[in-house]
């Protein structure tokens, strides 16, 4: 078995060169002849060495255990070829020189080129008159080219041996191929190349990641387990979350390879999720107000759903005392853009109607006169709000009033409908016909829906709007859901916990499938114990909460449910640019 020079010899220390030359040095063989006092030695060196170092070290070797001879035979490493040193082996024609081109660059009109990449897609077949084809895939992430050879003689032929992985540098003249009606390389130089392995460069603070998908979750991943913990322990991190979407089966599959890697693996599960409990309270903000006192219902037309990037295009506004109406307020706004055409054909509202009106700035400042410092009350608040709050965060005024959602209210009060849209819930309480989509007839409305659940709420003892949520509250109607699943992160943190997680997902399954198998906050809150909690990406409700431009006091009531809130990489929610949700990548930040 071979040893460490110094685990032998203690010789040639005094020389730095010498001895750090001999401290990677290992001995292979060693043979003592007592009678004669002589020694010899085959000696690996981790490179080759000079005669003199090896004359140097017979001498110390004799001098030290008193020998009559002393003999040396040195071995070392071949010495590398610059092409070994960068990993490659020229497979066909001469060596490629030159930069390569991106394959996303590449036209019918490039010429000869280089290009390197990770190889797929590989065809080989016999054609007519015996001729052999083979072809294959090659792209760079960029893009993706075909590499299309004809051989007469395949046999021994490099061409032959080429495989779906291999990582090649590919040189020859690029044109359009009628046969795979597409562009194609007819190679002329190929090198193996040494694949370029990513690596986490961070010496500290390694990341543990919380948020995967593997080919578990439907239709949003092809991640293999194996190798992706393979990778999380070549990178240095200690442990890796497993969160599908709505599913655990991942976990079998993630427990041994964390065990083949020495990875910790965390159990999760990213869950369809729906906040049964307080996704849209009725009344936001403080609102010290009676039931029986006066209110501003309004309603905005825009040119959009997004109050970030869209703009209002209609304000109307109306007052309610000792109820009824007493005054109102209509206005179109300037969008400074043009309407699309989706909108105007659901409001009427036409880019001349908003020709010559207010900009954003004055129509809001006048809506907020109007309504001084009264409860606002809107049928789906929560949207409202957001383009007013909007508006005021751009231009540097305040808004103070609390606001009331009717459409909250109604999916409380008026358990028999199933749709609980303004016209909707307007039919269902007998109230007159109106212009449905135009402001002022939408506020005059929604006034009218909060008086007559004003009403309701005065004969269960409510007095004071403030008082508003805690009756909603009360008479809730277990496992009633409504709106659009969030996405949310569970995380398993004791056994008990993942006792839960596998109740949780079997109900989502069993008792609460709507689509997809959907976990409500009610049932979460009784199973909460042993489990951490993650607002999860962009269709999460906090980050929908930011976006909808919900009060800070909205935005913190419902963030304080999570024990973790989750912030994305920049790239993950790019398509909201792309989507007009956010202007640039600052918006997005």
């Amino acid at each position: 078995m071979a040893k460490k020079f110094y685990d032998i010899f203690d010789c040639c220390r005094e020389d730095a060169e010498l001895r750090e030359l001999l401290e990677s040095t290992t001995v292979t063989a060693l043979r003592i002849d007592r009678a004669s006092g002589s020694l010899s030695a085959d000696l690996f060196f981790p490179r080759p060495p000079a005669p003199v170092t090896v004359s140097l070290i017979e001498s110390a070797v004799k001098a030290e255990f008193g020998l009559s001879a002393v003999s040396i035979a040195a071995s070392a490493p071949a010495p590398q070829t610059a092409e070994q040193k960068n990993g490659r082996r020229q497979l066909m024609g001469n060596a490629i020189k030159g930069k390569d081109t991106p394959i996303g660059d590449l036209d019918q009109y490039a010429g000869k080129v280089s290009v390197t990449g990770e190889v797929f897609g590989t065809e080989k077949r016999t054609v007519r008159g015996g001729l052999h084809i083979v072809d294959f895939n090659i792209t760079d992430h960029t893009g993706t080219l075909r590499v299309s050879k004809m051989l007469r003689d395949p046999a021994d032929n490099v061409l032959m041996d080429i495989e779906d992985g291999m990582y090649l540098r590919v040189a020859g003249p690029v044109s359009f191929n009628r046969w795979c009606d597409d562009l194609s390389m007819e190679p002329v130089s190929i090198c193996k190349m040494e694949k370029p392995v990513r690596m986490d460069t961070c010496e500290v603070g390694k990341r543990v990641e919380l948020h995967l998908h593997t080919r578990f979750s439907q239709l949003d991943a092809l991640t293999d387990i194996d190798e992706v913990v393979k990778t999380a322990s070549r990178w240095g991190h200690k442990a890796i979350a497993v969160t599908d979407h709505g599913v655990v089966q991942a976990f079998p599959n993630m427990c041994n390879a964390g065990k083949k890697y020495g990875v910790k693996i965390l159990y999760g599960c990213e869950a369809y999720y729906i906040n049964d409990v307080d996704d849209h309270v009725a009344v936001s903000g403080a609102a010290d107000e009676t039931i029986d006192g006066d209110f501003v219902a309004f309603d905005l037309e825009t040119t959009g759903l997004s109050s970030r990037s869209d703009a209002i295009t209609e304000i109307g506004a109306v007052r309610f005392s000792g109820g009824r109406a007493v005054d109102r307020m209509c206005t179109f706004v300037d969008p400074g853009r043009s309407i699309p055409a989706e909108v105007v054909r659901l409001t009427g509202i036409r880019d001349e109607d908003v020709e010559g009106a207010p900009g954003q700035e004055e129509a809001v400042r006048r809506f907020l006169e109007f309504a001084g410092g009264l409860p606002l009350i809107a049928h789906n608040a929560a949207f409202d709000m957001g383009f007013i709050r909007a508006a005021c965060d751009r231009y540097g005024l305040k808004c103070p009033n609390a606001s009331v959602d009717t459409l909250t209210m109604s999916r409380s009060l008026l358990l028999r409908l199933k749709r609980f849209s303004l016209d909707v819930v307007a039919g269902a309480l007998s109230l007159p016909e109106f212009n449905h989509h135009r402001a002022d007839a939408d506020a005059e409305t929604c006034g009218l829906i909060a008086l007559n659940f004003f009403g309701k709420l005065r004969e269960a003892g409510v007095t004071t709007i403030a008082g508003i949520n805690d009756y909603l509250a009360s008479i809730r109607v277990p496992d009633e859901l409504h709106g659009q699943p969030r996405h949310l992160i569970i995380l398993v943190r004791t056994q008990q916990g993942l006792r839960n997680l596998y109740e949780l997902v079997s109900l989502a399954h069993l008792k609460y499938f709507r689509k997809q198998p959907i976990i409500p906050k009610s049932l979460l809150m009784k199973k909460r114990e042993g489990l951490i909690l993650g607002s999860a990406c962009e269709n999460g409700e906090v980050f929908r909460a930011v976006t909808g431009n919900r009060s800070d006091a909205e935005l913190d009531r419902l963030a304080s449910f999570y024990d973790f809130l989750e912030i994305q990489p920049i790239c993950n929610n790019a398509f909201m640019i792309a989507e007009g949700k956010a202007a640039n990548e600052d918006e997005l930040r």
